[in-house]
């Protein structure tokens, strides 16, 4: 293994971001750097929730380590910092992924890449969805409901961009099947919906809202005022 930069991590380091949840759309297309943003806010707010846990391997310690200015930089958002290192301090979660592979940060720092790819890309072209989509797919699924819920959604998302809307809208059902809450659930489902009436596919669509209607009737979705965004609205959309 090649030698690594173990810069002194500080205790107590707050790397947790300002960042809100925001209304999902269905499509990169609609509006990229919004879903970027989602994807951001659900992520590093569940890792702050969620944090990582201790372990007494030496080489996860040093991938902790290691890891620390990396998300410094990605909550500054210096996110070719974050991804590349710069050298002295940062190493960058490139390669925290191959250096520490096979321990949970190098399993998390793909999320972390795959963000950093997207969001240095302001125009959001197809080789920045290759990459992200790589990171993504070599991601180890874990047994929480939020990170790993959000990052298959964002695989279905980056999926749907690159013309694959079929493959993607299964993954955003996968991600709904996944997370299994209020929050998160019914935001997945009702993308996936989206994606099925633009394929022609109203039944598909139906299918699903009546799904979020069913299992999840205390989301914003079902109990908001606001029409425009209530999940009857999109059933007799559909319907008709």
């Amino acid at each position: 293994m090649a030698n690594k930069l173990k810069p002194k991590q500080k205790k107590d380091e707050n790397v947790g971001f300002d960042v809100q949840l925001t209304k999902a759309e269905a499509f990169f297309e609609k509006n990229g750097k919004l879903i970027v943003g989602i994807f951001v806010g659900i992520i590093v707010v569940a890792m702050c929730i969620w944090g990582f846990k201790k372990c007494k391997a030496s080489e996860e310690e040093d991938a902790q380590n290691a890891i620390a200015p990396c998300q410094q930089a990605f909550a500054r958002q210096d996110y070719t910092k974050a991804l590349n290192g710069d050298g002295a301090q940062s190493i960058g979660f490139k390669r925290i992924i191959d250096e520490y592979s096979g321990t949970k940060t190098s399993n998390i720092s793909r999320l972390y890449a795959a963000i950093c790819v997207l969001k240095n890309d302001s125009t959001l072209s197809g080789k920045s969805f290759d990459e992200a989509i790589k990171y993504l797919q070599d991601y180890e699924v874990q047994d929480d409901n939020t990170i790993s819920a959000a990052a298959i959604e964002m695989l279905g998302n980056c999926m749907i961009s690159k013309g694959d809307k079929q493959g993607g809208a299964e993954k955003l059902i996968e991600a709904a099947t996944k997370a299994d809450n209020d929050a998160l659930s019914p935001q997945f489902l009702l993308q996936a919906g989206e994606v099925y009436e633009d394929l022609k596919q109203p039944e598909k669509a139906l299918e699903l809202y009546e799904k979020i209607k069913k299992d999840y009737p205390q989301s914003p979705i079902c109990s908001g005022n606001d029409p425009t965004l209530n999940i009857e609205t999109f059933i007799e959309r559909v319907k008709k």
